[in-house]
């Protein structure tokens, strides 16, 4: 079992880094690997029986 000291260690030891806490956002790691995940959703849709076909949306100038 874990007393209270060992438990909240991992915190204190964090937030005694002096560093701040930056959110990456919900969307972060698809944006790392776009085209991975283009790929995997087209599979998920296909397994549950669609055709499907994409185009990109034309950007605005």
């Amino acid at each position: 079992m874990f007393n209270h000291t060992s438990h909240f260690f991992p915190f204190n030891w964090l937030s005694s880094l002096n560093s701040s806490y930056k959110d990456l956002g919900v969307d972060y790691f698809d944006k790392q690997q776009p085209e991975s995940v283009k790929k995997r959703l087209i599979k998920r849709l296909e397994k549950l029986g669609y055709q499907v076909s994409i185009e990109p949306i034309p950007v605005a100038i």
